[in-house]
């Protein structure tokens, strides 16, 4: 399949699978959804893009060798901190302290609040998919990750990271 190009609006002549690699690309297609029906040809091409965005082509593997699912994604009060990705049967290594986000864009409505974890999450994504982690990504490359079987690239080498420990208060002790 061939990428389709805007015609209008503030991303006129991008690539509309290129868009959805944007820190607000997502919303701005889901939002195109909610205010037209779907009977012209390029509102069909956008909501089967918005369809494909929950099920991308993924080039990153788990430790186990299986092709990942998950990222984990440590929350704290400063932040988020993305881990390590991870699939379907290894993903509880998370648990305790990170949570299992599934590699899919709706995930990015479902648990980043702010721009700078989306930022994050976003990276993780493009880098899962085989795609450099930020600028500009060549249209066929970004369309090829929602409708090709194979992936576009080779997987990037995963770098495990532990998570930082959770410091803990010592108890108040009197001044005098």
């Amino acid at each position: 399949m061939t990428p389709y190009y805007l015609k209008s609006g503030p991303k006129a002549g991008q690539a509309m699978e290129a868009v959805m690699f944007e820190l607000d690309g997502y919303y701005r297609l889901e939002a195109v959804l909610r205010k037209n029906d779907g009977s012209k040809d390029w509102l069909r091409r956008v909501k089967d893009l918005m369809r494909r965005a929950d099920s991308p082509v993924i080039v990153a593997k788990c430790e186990c060798g299986s092709i990942a699912t998950h990222v984990g994604v440590a929350i704290r009060d400063c932040g988020v901190t993305i881990l390590n990705t991870s699939c379907v049967q290894c993903h509880d290594q998370f648990e305790g302290f990170a949570t299992a986000v599934p590699l899919k864009f709706s995930s990015i409505r479902e648990y980043f609040r702010h721009e700078i974890d989306r930022k994050q999450f976003l990276r993780a994504l493009r880098s899962a998919c085989g795609l450099i982690e930020s600028g500009q990504i060549p249209p066929q490359t970004a369309c090829d990750v929602f409708y090709s079987s194979t992936p576009p690239s080779p997987a990037p080498a995963q770098k495990k990271i532990t998570p930082p420990p959770i410091i803990q208060q010592p108890e108040q002790l009197p001044l005098f």
